[in-house]
């Protein structure tokens, strides 16, 4: 056999013919000193961390988590939560609020503090200086002149109240994509996002890297590499020729080359993006942020675009009836056309064996910008005023917007 033929085989057996990878790989270095463990604690059964449930991959070398978003995590599995926006505070008193634990098992009932009253999901004192500034759930609270009560501005439907600049700011993309999502920043920090849609660093203990979003302890013979805007590499100090020549003995200055087949991973797909502000009933003008079940469907014998989006019981479709293959627009009640509107919703309280939808739309606005074929996107904005088919109150839907995936 040749001497190339041994190299290749060589760096087949080093790096398990993978075809690499800039996260993580098999290395020979750091173990038994101290810094590093062989297999990591807690691998028997899968485990609630937080919102997440953790598992360990098969050799035990990294831990893997699974985000509960919409459900909780109870006993190492998602199951259904008991509030689906975390950290969301509702005013439910003149001094009382709840608010939706970040792990939603539960609305937690709390009071303000003494001096103190509710606005908008904040306490805020009941005297105050003119100007002063405070945040409520999504929104900036401004004392009035007088000082004996306060104005509010509700932030975006992409923007949070900082509770330092106590003004609207952009919520971080990442944490848009992916609420409650963690990446790492480099090997020493991991990034989370708050539930107030804030993306927070923490540094990681000693002897500790951070892998995919989380810090773990190093396991040994592991060569870890930083997350994005990071080239950090943390290695023993010798190099992949190094470990081939040693393997067959082999004494050369010369450089090896192995070139190893690519590997087939698919291009990533852009994340679907669905929200709405929701005011009247048992909704006071809050920003609900879908969660699953976002995509465009189209029924070409009825030439009905179907966008759906859900939220733990909360289901929302946006019909364009009417519309042709492609065919974008403006589209509005008060002055109807070939294409109409129509926009259903459920907020769980009702069954739908008995009644399909509870909400249906009187009144609309709505804006197609992109309707692609299947496999592409189709995006747009609408704005409803809803009809309760049991008698309760009218909803009304503003800032409302969806990027979904076109499925049929």
């Amino acid at each position: 056999m040749s001497r190339m033929a041994l190299l290749g085989i060589a760096g087949c057996l080093l790096l398990a013919c993978s075809g690499g990878g800039n996260e993580e790989e098999n290395g020979n270095g750091n173990g038994g000193n101290g810094d590093c463990v062989e297999k990591l604690a807690g691998c028997e059964a899968p485990v609630c961390i937080g919102n997440y449930v953790r598992s360990c991959t098969e050799d035990g070398l990294h831990y893997v988590y699974n985000l509960c978003y919409g459900q909780t995590c109870k006993n190492g599995l998602c199951q259904p939560a008991a509030c689906t926006e975390p950290g969301k505070t509702t005013c439910t008193g003149p001094t009382t609020y709840d608010q939706c634990l970040v792990s939603m098992t539960q609305m937690a009932s709390k009071e303000c503090a003494a001096g103190s009253m509710c606005i908008v999901g904040g306490c805020v004192a009941s005297e105050c200086k003119a100007g002063s500034k405070e945040c409520g759930w999504q929104t900036v609270l401004t004392c009035k002149d007088d000082g004996k009560g306060w104005g509010v501005q509700e932030c975006g439907a992409d923007q949070l109240c900082d509770p330092i600049a106590k003004a609207c700011v952009d919520i971080d993309p990442f944490c848009m994509d992916s609420p409650l999502g963690a990446r790492c920043q480099d090997l020493a920090v991991k990034l989370q996002c708050e539930a107030s849609g804030r993306l927070t660093p923490a540094e990681c203990p000693k002897k500790e890297v951070c892998v995919d979003g989380f810090c773990q302890p190093k396991a040994c013979g592991v060569t870890y590499s930083g997350g994005p805007g990071s080239d950090v590499v943390e290695d023993d100090g010798r190099t992949p020729g190094d470990d081939i020549l040693d393997v067959f003995g082999f004494e050369t200055e010369e450089t090896v080359l192995i070139d190893l087949p690519p590997k087939d991973i698919p291009p990533l797909e852009k994340p679907a993006k669905c929200w709405v502000t929701i005011t009247g009933g048992n909704f006071d003008g809050q920003k609900m942020t879908f969660t699953a079940g976002k995509n465009a469907n189209y029924v070409f014998k009825d030439k009905d675009l179907q966008i759906s989006m859900a939220k733990g019981q909360h289901l929302l479709e946006v019909h364009f009836q009417g519309i042709e293959e492609g065919v974008v627009g403006s589209f509005s009640s008060d002055e109807p056309g070939s294409v109409a509107v129509m926009i259903l919703f459920n907020d769980g309280t009702t069954d739908q064996t008995q009644i399909q939808w509870k909400y249906t739309s009187t009144a609309y606005s709505a804006v197609l910008d992109q309707f692609d074929p299947p496999g592409g996107r189709a995006i747009g904005t609408f704005a409803a005023t809803l009809q309760d088919g049991t008698g309760g109150p009218a909803l009304e839907l503003t800032d409302g917007f969806f990027d979904v995936p076109r499925k049929e």
